[in-house]
């Protein structure tokens, strides 16, 4: 059974992408996880890649569902495997 649209709710962050206007508050969210993990020596990998894959998505203004799971999966995988290189 579906729920009917006008009883749906959505996060903000899916309603920033759906209207497309190429931002979104997913910077000012995550971006404050990111900075208390660097705070407290705590790595946020997955917070960092899915940030980057928001703002990727609002900058190129793609809606909610663009990515498959699938897709969604081996980007965070990339990003975590990028973030784990060691400096050259």
């Amino acid at each position: 059974e579906t729920l009917p649209e006008e009883h749906r709710t959505y996060v903000s962050t899916w309603v920033d992408l759906q209207r497309q206007h190429g931002e979104c508050e997913a910077s000012y969210l995550n971006g404050e996880i990111l900075l208390l993990g660097e705070k407290y020596g705590i790595a946020t990998p997955y917070n960092f890649a899915l940030l980057d894959i928001v703002e990727r998505m609002a900058a190129q203004h793609l809606p909610p569902g663009h990515h498959t799971i699938a897709e969604v999966r081996a980007m965070i995988e990339q990003k975590k495997a990028e973030l784990t290189q060691p400096s050259s």
